[in-house]
This record gives structure tokens, C-alpha cells and sequence, in this order.
């Protein structure tokens, strides 16, 4: 099975990229295609291409790909056209099965022993999230989001509104799956954490196991990834995860280059190895303000934004995909 993933980013890369980048070396069957504007030197592995170009030439291509203007002004807005890859970088990836988007504000475990073959075969969507999502390489699928459906705004509509996009994006798109019937994969393990709060908490969690949230860290291995944390009984319990994703969260990186493979991941930086003991998950698990969130909020500007956003989006809200599932 071919994989590869379309990482369109334009700006300084995350302080932990060269983690990110070491993670995606420990899938050597996945493939990483990078078009950014940061030069940096970066060790990358053989399954992560990088093309260098700025935003404007990015957005003179995918506006070459369309006979009308579209509104792409700034970076955040290639987020309406994820769901649009397969047909955009057609040429990019002609020779693999499934194509997907992604973040790089996460670390990557093992995708051999977090999706299993059968999910390649028998699903053409893997995942509901736009920090990861596959879909199979085929024109049907590629093409689903040029549906028209009853009620809901076009394509069309949704790249060339100046309010911005408002439905049709990497969580709209779950809608159309879900309309005309296909079928989506959506028991992938991963670790979502929440935005407001310093500890790690995960989201998409049923209620009876929020428990789990409360001393966890975790631990990046040779490849794989895994969540440590407490039981009722306060015994250490261990989880694998697909990845973590820690949602434009400020980490510290307390590591040399030569980590042996192994780091620990702890509120909010990642740091060397340690034995793994109870004293160590009621340390990190302390509940702390999160000033690095909260006083950004407080300004004005910051309201206005908000305000605005909320205003643009109302109609993907009131729309929107989340289904009830525990990982």
C-alpha cells in the first residue's frame, strides 16, 4: 500500500520539526511531500520531499488550476483546499494508493501497528480530522467535494466567498462522506490534546474515561508512541497511540541530536528518557495556568478576531461532523 501525505506550509517550521521529521523517518512506507518557503537546513529523511517556493508562487499554481478567482490571501486559507489535493497535485501522486493531509504540530508513532491492512482495503476515507486524513486515490473520491447537495453552498461558492471558506474544508468534507454514504474509518488512536489547558488532556474521550486524563505523558520509542497514565487504582497503565497532536501548543525542546531513539513528552516540552514511575505522572499531571494561552485572549484585537471568525463560520458550525467515538 502507497501512501503519502501533502504538506503545503509557509512560515518558520515548529522549534520540534526536526522531531516531527525523525518521527516520519520511522515510517519509511509512508511518504511526506513538503512545499514550504523555509530554507532551513534540515536533515531530511528519504520519504519526506521538500519543494521550496514561496506562498505567492503556490498561489499563483492552485489558482492556474481554476477558471475562475479564488480567494487564497494568506496561508491559513490553503485549509479550504485540502479536501481539493488529490485534484491539485494530481501530478504528484499519480503512483500511490492513498493520498492525505496533515500537521506538523505532532509526533508520529507507528502507522504499521496503529492502522491495520484491512482499514485500506474496505474503507475510502481514514480518519474525520484535519490534522490527519487519507483518502483512497481514485477520481470518484478525489472528486467528492465537487458534489452539489441540497442546501449546502458549492465549491465554488466556498473558495471564492471574501467572507472566507465556511463549510466545505478539511471537517466539512466529513459531511459529504457521511450524505451520500461512504463509509468513514473513524477509530484512529490518536492524541488530540486540548488547547486550553497546560496539562495534557485528550479530546474525543467518552466521559467514563476521562480518568486517563489526569496523569498522563507520554513516550516516543524507536517509531512508536505511547501514552503512560494512572488507573483508578493509581497502577501505571500503558496505550499506544498513532500520533499526538499538540494544536499550535508552545513545546521546549530539552534534547541533544542524539537522544538514542527515545524521549519522554511531558506539559510542554519534550525531554530525555525516564523510568516511567507514579512520583513522575502525579508531577506532570499538577494542574497549572496556562498563561502562554489565556493572556494572548485578553487583548482586543485578539476579540475582534474571534468575533469575526465566528461570524464568517457560522454555517460550518451549524453543520459540521463529529461522531461519538472513544479511541
Amino acid at each position: 500500500m502507497k501512501i503519502v501525505f501533502i504538506l503545503p506550509y509557509f512560515g518558520k517550521f515548529p522549534n520540534y520539526f526536526p522531531l516531527w521529521l525523525k518521527s516520519c523517518q520511522y515510517n519509511p512506507e509512508i511518504d511526506w511531500i513538503i512545499f514550504t518557503d523555509d530554507r532551513s537546513s534540515y536533515d531530511y529523511p528519504p520519504n519526506v520531499k521538500v519543494n521550496y517556493m514561496n506562498f505567492e508562487e503556490l498561489q499563483e499554481y492552485i489558482q492556474s488550476c481554476y477558471d475562475y478567482p479564488i480567494q487564497l490571501n494568506k496561508p491559513y486559507d490553503i485549509c479550504a483546499f485540502r479536501v481539493a489535493y488529490g485534484e491539485l497535485f494530481s501530478e504528484y501522486i499519480k503512483q500511490y494508493d492513498f493520498w492525505g493531509y496533515c500537521d506538523n504540530d505532532l509526533i508520529w508513532g507507528n502507522f504499521n501497528s496503529m492502522i491495520e491492512e484491512y482499514v485500506y482495503k474496505e474503507y475510502d476515507k481514514i480518519s474525520w480530522r484535519g490534522h490527519m486524513t487519507l483518502f483512497r486515490n481514485n477520481q470518484d473520491i478525489n472528486a467528492i467535494y465537487k458534489m452539489n447537495l441540497s442546501g449546502i453552498p458549492s465549491y465554488k461558492e466556498n473558495i471564492t466567498s471574501e467572507l472566507g471558506y465556511y463549510f466545505i474544508d478539511e471537517v466539512g468534507i466529513n459531511y459529504y462522506f457521511k450524505t451520500v454514504g461512504i463509509p468513514i474509518y473513524e477509530n484512529v488512536p490518536f492524541a488530540d490534546l486540548k488547547i486550553r489547558s497546560y496539562n495534557f488532556k485528550l479530546l474525543h474521550y467518552k466521559s467514563e474515561d476521562d480518568y486517563k486524563n489526569d496523569y498522563q505523558v507520554f513516550v516516543w520509542d524507536s517509531g512508536s508512541l505511547y501514552r503512560y497514565y494512572l488507573d483508578k487504582e493509581r497502577h501505571i497503565q500503558r496505550e499506544e497511540f498513532l500520533y499526538i497532536h499538540f494544536l499550535k501548543r508552545p513545546m521546549k525542546v530539552d534534547l541533544k541530536i542524539d537522544y538514542d531513539g527515545k524521549f519522554l513528552i511531558v506539559p510542554n516540552r519534550f525531554l530525555p528518557y525516564q523510568e516511567i514511575t507514579v512520583d513522575l505522572l502525579l508531577k506532570y499531571g499538577r494542574n497549572r495556568i496556562y498563561f502562554s494561552y489565556w493572556l494572548p485572549r485578553l487583548k482586543l484585537s485578539f476579540l475582534i478576531r474571534k468575533i469575526k471568525y465566528k461570524y464568517t463560520h457560522r454555517f460550518r458550525k451549524r453543520m459540521s461532523y463529529s461522531p461519538n467515538r472513544s479511541v
